[in-house]
């Protein structure tokens, strides 16, 4: 997580999301300026992204007293990447675990080798210190299948509606381990199905004040 990276469209969409649900309110104008990643509508600017980092990242933004995107250090700002690092790095430190925690538990001694390949050998670390979802969204994604493999389909389907409020394409993967429990465990899907309706009905709403 020690890269500070060059703030980017990504950072400016959502983190200007998380300022105005600060604010009380979603629309993004005029702190996304003219950045690339904005959605127009009803003749206000949104975020094009997925609320569920927003979301994630208030605390953090709250606590450092983010500014505007017209405020922050030209290139690098180290309020955001101390935003950054309490939303994506805290998911890649959980990802990056259990990965070695499972493969610990699937052959003894493997663990550590796993958590290392895994963290510094593939596009992971690299993204762990950004604004982009991919991250957190895997990580709820991981944890919700660790769970459907453990016939916990509730908590499952729970976390599976929170990727899907971080990267809409995360929607497959909910679809796959759907399939997974039916395949496994038929008996489990309405609980599944259950678990899944409080990132579902979070995403509604916000699309729903957002934009009808």
């Amino acid at each position: 997580a020690l890269p500070i990276y060059v703030v980017s469209a990504q950072d400016v969409s959502r983190l200007c999301l998380t300022r105005s649900l600060l604010e009380g309110r979603l629309a993004i104008s005029p702190c996304v300026g003219h950045a690339f990643d904005q959605a127009r509508f009803a003749g206000r600017a949104y975020s094009d992204k997925a609320p569920g980092m927003s979301v994630l990242a208030l605390p953090a933004a709250e606590a450092v007293g983010l500014p505007a995107p017209s405020r922050w250090r030209p290139g690098h700002d180290l309020r955001v990447w101390i935003v950054r690092v309490l939303t994506s790095g805290l998911a890649f430190v959980f990802l990056a675990f259990a990965v070695g925690r499972v493969s610990e538990g699937l052959s003894s001694r493997t663990g550590g080798i796993a958590l290392v390949t895994f963290a510094l050998g593939t596009i992971v670390g690299a993204l762990a210190a950004t604004t982009f979802g991919h991250v957190t969204a895997g990580a709820f994604c991981f944890a919700a299948f660790l769970f459907a493999s453990r016939r916990r389909p509730v908590l499952a389907g729970l976390l599976g509606g929170l990727a899907v409020s971080v990267e809409y394409q995360t929607g497959i993967v909910v679809a796959v381990l759907a399939a997974y429990l039916g395949f496994t465990h038929r008996a489990s899907l309405l609980r599944y199905a259950t678990g899944l309706v409080p990132g579902v009905l979070l995403l509604g709403a916000y699309d729903w004040a957002a934009f009808g």
